[in-house]
């Protein structure tokens, strides 16, 4: 078998499956990804030019999880791509992206020493039913806090794996919800018979063969798909129920609208998102999150001493001094050891926090050789380095600066570092273009070329 031949073959047999991805099976995705997927393959599959590749879109793909940046502790993690189970190099040529990678990216990411917390930048039209409950389930039991962000839109199964954050995020023209399933059954038959095409088909039962583009459909088979769809929309509305603290019949009486950030009518008051923001003010929120759990754990605890009776004429034992008997049955117990270690410990966490703030500047500013300087400088606090750096600082673009609103809503104390959106940006594309250059490289060696 010739190269050529190799490569025609491999190539049908990919467009084949990327049809059995589709068709008469449950779909968690907007209807325009699936029509730009229905008409490319069309002529591929069918028509003359089933040799020619399909060239959608490039999705990206997925970053590596050492490639994935890390800002004061919070991994931006960037999730784009039409989804579905078990997605192969011809998959990713059309803009598909594995449930499994999803799933084994954020776990690889959690177990990075260096993160603290999550912000999953989302930017797809959902996908493909199965495979998305074990990608969903993986986000929720990150051990690490996650909050999700529609960076462009999280919809349909997108919204169903966004929705598993603590919190979730989208920018005033955002888009989430599309809160469904439905299915497509693809009909050949009127075309089979234009070209003169006659499919006889025998099979141990008449089911057997339903869903076969080339056997027209029938009644018996629209209910059962119809079942498959309902059930799985059930599934899918008690996930997001749950995950959002929302009521099932409020989120299936929402049809499968999309929902944006702006407008009255919109993702937030819809209780589909928490709050209006970019992917910069999401991190700024894990930040201040992950600083507000550090501080309630690090609070000091104080204990009473046991309130049981005494034999008469004894005195209560504190665990360092003796008492009369006279002293009161409720008396607390201070231990001093144990305040002064979590003082300690208290101011420890402080510094560190100082010195992460300062460094994550710093690394944004594109200076960080001045960061050790700016640490050891006791009276400079984090938002004294802020302002030096921002004076310091040609103003940015206004489309890649921090919105004003982020500003209002920052945490009174001041002391996290400000997120340049466009660094964000630039080092995700960065990702991108290295995911593309190893797919180019695998396409390369798999055919030869």
């Amino acid at each position: 078998m010739s190269r050529k031949a190799s490569l025609h073959q491999a190539r049908t047999a990919q467009l084949l499956r990327v049809q059995s991805l589709l068709f008469g099976v449950p779909l968690a995705s907007t209807h325009t990804r699936i029509e730009q997927v229905i008409q490319a393959l069309s002529d591929r599959v069918y028509g003359p030019r089933a040799d020619v590749a399909i060239d959608l879109e490039d999705g990206g793909g997925l970053p590596l999880p050492d490639q994935v940046e890390v800002y004061g502790g919070v991994a931006v993690v960037p999730i784009r791509g039409t989804f579905a189970p078990r997605a192969g190099l011809y998959d990713a040529m059309s803009g598909m992206v594995s449930y499994e990678d999803i799933a084994a990216l954020v776990q690889a990411v959690d177990q990075r020493a260096d993160v603290r917390g999550h912000v999953l930048a989302f930017d797809t039209p959902g996908g493909a039913v199965a495979g998305v409950t074990e990608a969903a389930q993986a986000i929720a039991q990150l051990e690490k806090d996650a909050f999700a962000v529609a960076d462009g839109q999280a919809a349909s199964a997108g919204y169903w794996l966004a929705a598993q954050g603590k919190r979730l995020y989208l920018p005033l023209t955002g888009m989430v919800g599309s809160i469904g399933v439905y299915a497509v059954r693809l009909d050949q038959t009127t075309s089979d018979q234009q070209k003169g095409f006659a499919y006889t088909f025998v099979s141990s039962g008449d089911r057997k063969a339903d869903s076969d583009p080339h056997k027209a459909v029938t009644t018996a088979e629209l209910a059962d798909l119809q079942r498959i769809v309902g059930d799985s929309a059930a599934l899918f509305f008690a996930s997001v129920a749950k995950a959002r603290k929302l009521d099932v019949a409020a989120i299936a009486a929402m049809d499968g609208a999309v929902f944006q950030g702006t407008g009255t009518d919109n993702a937030v008051t819809r209780g589909l998102a928490d709050a209006i923001g970019t992917v910069a003010d999401a991190v700024l929120g894990m930040q201040a999150h992950l600083t507000r759990k550090a501080r309630a754990t690090s609070r000091p605890t104080i204990t009473h001493a046991a309130t049981a009776p005494q034999p008469k004429g004894e005195a209560t034992m504190s665990t360092e001094t003796t008492q009369e008997a006279t002293a009161p049955s409720n008396v607390v117990s201070i231990d001093e050891k144990k305040i002064r270690e979590e003082a300690t410990a208290q101011a420890t966490t402080a510094m560190q926090s100082r010195t992460d703030d300062i460094v994550g500047l710093c690394a944004l500013a594109k200076c960080s050789e001045r960061a050790m300087a700016f640490v050891q400088d006791a009276k400079l606090t984090a938002a004294d380095v802020r302002k030096i750096l921002t004076d310091e600082a040609v103003t940015a673009d206004a489309e890649t600066t921090v919105t004003s609103h982020t500003a209002a809503r920052r945490p009174s104390s001041g002391d996290g570092p400000t997120i340049d959106t466009s660094a964000i940006y630039a080092r995700r594309g960065q990702s991108y273009q290295q995911a593309r250059d190893r797919r180019a490289e695998q396409a390369r060696q798999a055919f030869g070329h």
